[in-house]
């Protein structure tokens, strides 16, 4: 007789999916953080991080997320920054570069982090969280990126915890952020 392992968390979410943890664990892969700082997703580890995947010539999605992710700070009060820290993962490196990503981040909070790294590794960690990204090609050097909408709760531990397909409720994904730490 086959036995079925559950898929989802107990913790029942109002604005995303619940993992249980151990599910998606990031793999280690080499990263640069929008300090010029050089290390790895070890770097990601020690905090919960609300990660979005994307590129800082977007010209919608990736801003309009970033700014549901200021409002879930505001929602969270003067502790989140610290306690929750808004990552940015660039799937753009050939444009994305550390200092790129400082002075886009600066538009919405000093406080949000940034990493990008090569396409290798961009891979192995888009896979692990579930996020899909790839480049297209425009006119002659033009290109975009296409590339997943969701916002990833991920633990101090580096396990990817939620996934919110739909990251438009700064209240709800705030309070479940909650829920998941357990202090609701």
């Amino acid at each position: 007789m086959m036995s079925v392992q559950p898929v989802a968390s107990d913790i029942q979410l109002q604005a995303g999916t619940a993992l249980p943890a151990g599910l998606k664990v990031l793999p280690e892969v080499e990263l640069y953080k929008h300090t010029g700082e050089k290390g790895t997703t070890e770097m990601l580890k020690g905090s919960w991080r609300l990660a979005y995947v994307g590129f800082t010539s977007c010209p919608d999605v990736c801003p309009t997320t970033l700014g549901i992710a200021k409002q879930i700070h505001k929602v969270l009060g003067d502790e989140a920054k610290k306690e929750l820290i808004v990552t940015f993962i660039s799937i753009d490196p050939e444009y994305d570069t550390p200092e790129q990503l400082n002075g886009y981040l600066g538009y919405f909070d000093p406080a949000f982090e940034g990493f990008t790294s090569d396409n290798d590794n961009l891979d192995k960690l888009t896979l692990a969280m579930g996020a899909v990204y790839a480049k297209v090609p425009l006119s002659d050097d033009a290109y975009t990126m296409d590339h997943s909408t969701s916002l990833y709760l991920i633990s101090p531990e580096g396990e990817v915890r939620a996934v919110f397909s739909n990251p438009t409720n700064a209240q709800q994904i705030a309070e479940d952020y909650l829920a998941l730490r357990g202090e609701r």
